[in-house]
């Protein structure tokens, strides 16, 4: 590793906003490669004390910790040769570490840059500006009603339209109000809406940002053949990473039930409107207000039962 390191990508965003399709068009850059989930990132860095020790950098249970992460075996595809000889002594702390994890990731497919998609950093931004004082973030933003149907027509996923839309209200809020603190060096918002119907236009800065040049050829990743993870490609959640860029056939607009759609714009309207996403039911009935406030009660309990069953989880008790 350098003495300074390269800007460390992360990509972010509300599950079901086109993290992996943006993913999928910057791994396409020939200087850049960005994990499919690498993940490990945010979880252990809370956890960092775990490693940096006073005696010295706990290596051992790093790499035992890295082994037992199922995403850095399949994702990143990364064995215990590969992280030993990543972490060669000596290894000053988690960050540097984590580096250069993600440098052997790279170098195994030929590149020089590096970085990490996964939707859940929308939430660890700051944690993660802070480990990494030269990362930058992308978040990516869909319209939450699109993003409310897509999540709802995963089998076994949650369906309830106004969990969908305080879990999106929550998610982008988090990612942006970060983006805020970090400023415009170090933060960059994509809309997905832009980047299946101006591809160029939105790709295209977002390299200057990441300060890359732009190559056409990070458009044409469906043509490219390894560009999409055999894990994911074979996964139907993400079929249409084998077609170029284009907008989705499904549409809130035509596949949202009205009661659903007023009942998600009563509990996300707020930021529809600062997004600028037209609504389709201005002024919602009593009956969808009052099931967007109940429903946001019963969504606030289940996040906070989440977080204590995480917390215990972070602290091993």
């Amino acid at each position: 590793m350098s003495a300074t390191p390269p800007p460390f990508t992360f990509v972010a965003g509300c599950g079901r906003s086109g993290t992996t399709v943006l993913r999928t068009v910057l791994d396409a850059h020939p200087d850049l490669a960005v994990a499919h989930e690498g993940r490990f990132v945010a979880a252990l860095g809370m956890r960092r004390a775990r490693y940096e020790r006073p005696e010295g950098f706990a290596l051992d249970r790093l790499v035992a910790d890295l082994l037992a992460d199922r995403a850095v075996r399949t994702n990143l595809e990364l064995d215990e040769g590969d992280l030993r000889a990543a972490l060669a002594p000596p290894v000053p702390d988690f960050a540097t570490a984590t580096r250069r994890v993600f440098a052997r990731y790279a170098a195994r497919r030929g590149k020089a840059r590096y970085g990490d998609k996964f939707p859940g950093y929308v939430l660890r931004m700051d944690l993660l500006a802070g480990l990494f004082p030269e990362a930058r973030f992308v978040h990516i933003v869909r319209d939450g009603r699109d993003v409310a149907l897509s999540s709802a027509a995963i089998e076994g996923q949650e369906s309830d339209p106004v969990a969908l839309a305080c879990n999106w209200v929550g998610r982008v809020r988090a990612g942006r109000e970060a983006g805020a603190r970090l400023g415009p060096a170090r933060y960059h918002e994509v809309r997905y809406e832009a980047l299946v119907t101006a591809p160029e236009a939105t790709v295209a800065p977002l390299c200057t940002f990441l300060d890359l040049t732009y190559e056409p050829a990070m458009l044409a990743f469906a043509d490219r053949p390894g560009a999409v993870p055999a894990k994911v490609e074979t996964n139907p959640r993400h079929a249409r990473l084998a077609e170029p860029l284009s907008p989705g056939a499904r549409s809130w607009r035509t596949h949202m039930g009205h009661d659903d759609l007023a009942a998600f714009e009563a509990a996300a309207g707020d930021l529809l409107d600062v997004l600028g996403y037209e609504r389709a039911v201005p002024h919602p009935s009593p009956a969808a207000r009052a099931r967007a406030a109940w429903g946001r009660i019963r969504w606030q309990a289940r996040r906070a039962k989440t977080r204590s069953v995480r917390s215990q989880r972070v602290h091993g008790t």
